[in-house]
This record gives structure tokens, sequence and C-alpha cells, in this order.
């Protein structure tokens, strides 16, 4: 099992650690991640984190939408077992397996 959470949207290349975890599992191991979405909202938080992108005043923030990374998740091989967003655009849970192949 790998753990990720509230990880992915600071990385440039979520996409690229995706694929390295999917290395490292072993048949039907699992990676959980909770993430934020924010390229799926015009909230307040979405807006203020442009806005201090431009001045550089926060570390990189990705502006991932959740369909990009569930695009991530099938591009490596792994199977969305479960998600859990308790409330709508905001910090969301995946489950992905890696297949028993």
């Amino acid at each position: 099992m790998v753990l990720a959470h509230s990880i992915l949207h600071f990385l440039e290349n979520p996409q690229e650690v995706i694929k390295k975890v999917i290395r490292m599992l072993k048949p039907v191991g699992v990676f959980v991640t909770s993430r934020v979405c924010l390229g799926d909202s015009a909230s307040f938080w979405s807006i203020a984190v442009l806005v201090a992108k431009i001045f550089r005043t926060i570390p990189y923030v990705n502006m991932l939408k959740r369909s990009e990374l569930e695009k991530y998740f099938a591009n490596a091989g792994f199977e969305i077992d479960e998600q859990w967003e308790p409330q709508k655009n905001q910090a969301a849970f995946i489950i992905v397996k890696k297949p028993a192949r």
C-alpha cells in the first residue's frame, strides 16, 4: 500500500509519480490518496491560489481537475476501487488498485 494524502496537487507532474507508484506496488496493491482538485471549482481558494502564484508567494500548486487525475490513474494502469468526496469541490479520497495481472 502507498499513501499520498494532500500531495498530488503540489506536484508539477503528478502523472509521473502515479506511474512510479504502480511500478512499486505488487499485484493487487493499493494506492490511497486524498486530493484537492482546484481546477474543478471557481471557489475563493482557487482564485487565491492563482493570485498567489502570480506573485510567487506560495509553492507550486497544480490546478488539477478530477477528470485529469482519474485519467492519470487509468493511463498508469490503475483501477479505481473507491472514491469519497464529503462535500462537493473539496478534498476527496480515492483508492485505486493495481490489477492482479
